[in-house]
């Protein structure tokens, strides 16, 4: 079986490096940003089955990432930060 994917997005490159070593560790396939504008473009190309996202960002809120993401994976799984 597959491990089960992970995005990662928040603008705290700290947060991010946390989020992705204690994820790896636990068996995930983590993947990581820190420019919400480059999820979504993530997310056209690339099968995600949860979404961490920082609701807090400059430019792009979280709530559009999961906007996005929802209507591109409509059964990916969210949980914000």
């Amino acid at each position: 079986m597959d491990p089960i994917s992970v995005l990662v997005v928040d603008d705290e490159p700290g947060i991010v490096l946390l989020c992705n070593r204690l994820l790896t560790r636990a068996g995930f396939k983590v993947s990581t940003l820190t420019d919400p504008r480059l999820a979504v473009d993530f997310l056209l190309n690339n099968s995600v089955d949860l979404l961490l996202v920082d609701i807090r960002m400059p430019d792009v809120d979280g709530f559009e990432v999961i906007a996005h993401a929802q209507r591109i994976h409509p059964d990916i799984a969210v949980l914000v930060m």
